[in-house]
């Protein structure tokens, strides 16, 4: 019984990041904030909503508001991968501007974006990826 049931709420949420996704793309912010919302009230521990929302307020220039809601999703699931390389995304200077809206669209965990660089005197300092 218990299976059946996170099975319906992890289908419904993946359901759900593919049609904000769609929404964030066409720039129907309004509705995408709306279907967030009732998403966010329906499953109140779930990262997935606070991911997205972070994505649209990223989208309509409200930052703070948006880290907030990716570091919500982090407390939620401390695990969840869309929420980390959305922080990664969007907390440095010079931001791609690629947003992840579910785990399908993560980077592999094998691999590394970081790389150790050494100079002339053999002093070695951690370099990100480009």
């Amino acid at each position: 019984m218990q299976t059946a049931v996170l099975n319906k709420q992890s289908k419904k949420l993946s359901q759900f990041c593919e049609d904000a996704k769609k929404l964030v793309m066409e720039r129907n912010y309004e509705a995408c904030y709306e279907m967030t919302c009732a998403i966010m009230r329906e499953y109140p521990d779930a990262p997935q909503p606070h991911n997205i929302m972070g994505i649209l307020l990223e989208k309509t220039g409200q930052h703070p508001e948006a880290m907030k809601h990716f570091r919500v999703a982090l407390v939620l699931d401390p695990t969840y991968r869309p929420a980390i390389e959305n922080l990664d995304t969007y907390g440095t200077f010079h931001s791609s501007g690629r947003c992840v809206f579910d785990e399908s669209e993560c980077v592999p965990e094998h691999q590394n974006n970081y790389t150790i660089v050494y100079d002339d005197q053999k002093v070695g300092r951690v370099v990100r990826r480009i």
